[in-house]
Parts: structure tokens; sequence; C-alpha cells
């Protein structure tokens, strides 16, 4: 009886160099295709506009939520971390990306790249959890996480002039928003 003896062994140098060509061809076919999918592009620019609210034309996102930034006592533009991210969720861009400003807006628009997010005129922006709705500006006036809250106007200045009729203080020192649409409050 004649025995079947194999070229190499399962295990062996020569049977793991001649699988790697094979490994490397498998890995690069599950990657990423090399054109982008249909109907997406690569780094497409996020829109910025200016939205009428009851307020006043004030930015607003690409799917027409109101924009609002905080702002210490002596007026300078505050940064939202922490906890303080679950109530107001950055205008977040992604890589590549730059903001468009919409029709009516006149805010110098751009990325901060240290932490993906848009600006306007330098000041970060960010959206309320509080608007359920576009074109609401229930986040106006909201006194927490250490400044304001105020929409923000198309020529990238905050919207202060409405901020003492939209809220109230609570006990704990902090806001409660008063929005007349939904009959709700937010205590922050």
């Amino acid at each position: 009886m004649t025995r079947f003896l194999p070229r190499f062994r399962v295990g062996s140098q020569r049977s793991v160099l001649l699988s790697l060509p094979v490994l490397a061809l498998v890995v690069s076919a599950c990657g990423a295709s090399s054109s982008p999918a249909a109907g997406s592009s690569a780094a497409s620019p996020m829109s910025i506009s200016a939205t009428h609210t009851p307020l006043g034309s004030v930015l607003s996102g690409p799917s027409g939520d109101s924009v609002y930034t905080l702002v210490s006592a002596q007026g300078v533009p505050l940064p939202c971390t922490g906890q303080c991210l679950s109530a107001w969720p950055p205008v977040a861009a992604t890589a590549g990306s730059s903001p468009h400003a919409g029709s009516g807006v006149s805010a110098t628009l751009a990325v901060d790249s240290s932490v993906m997010q848009v600006t306007a005129d330098g000041a970060p922006l960010y959206y309320f959890s509080g608007d359920s709705a576009a074109g609401q500006v229930n986040g106006q006036g909201i006194k927490s996480f250490g400044g304001v809250w105020y929409a923000v106007q198309a020529s990238g200045q905050p919207l202060t002039s409405a901020a003492a009729a939209a809220s109230t203080p609570n006990a704990a020192g902090g806001a409660v928003a008063t929005p007349t649409s939904s009959g709700s409050s937010y205590g922050y």
C-alpha cells in the first residue's frame, strides 16, 4: 500500500509563507472600497443657515434645529464638557468637512479640529436637547454649566436681548426654561 505524503505539513514554515499572499488578498478585499458609495460624498460641507424663530433670526443646523453658545458673565464663550454634553450636544463636523454659511448668515464659520466642532466667530456651537422641532428656542437664557446659553444670531453674536424673559432661576442655582410651545420645563 502506498502512503500519501503531503508536500508540506500544516503549521510548517513553508505553509505559513505560502498562505501570506492569500491572506493579504483577502484582507484587502474586505477593506473599504476605493470609491465613495453611490449617493454619498466625501467631506461634503455642513450647511448652517439663518432660521426665523419667535426670537428673530438665529443660526440653525442642517435639520433646522436652533444653535446656541454658552457665554460667561464676562461675555466670553465657554466650552461645554462632561455632563453638559448630554443636554447640549455639539454641532459636530466630520473630518475634512467645512461648514457652509447658508442664506442670511454673515458669521465666520469654522471647524475646531481638536474636537471636530463647528464654531461661529470662534465660539463653539451646540444644539439644545429640549428643542424638539425646527425653529424652537427653548434653550434661550438658561443659566447652567458656568454661564448663560444664548441662541446665535446670523451675525455670529449671541442673542442676549430676550434672555431674561426666557428663563427663571431654580432653587439649585441653575435655571428652568419656560417654553411657550410645549408647556414643559427643563431644569439644569
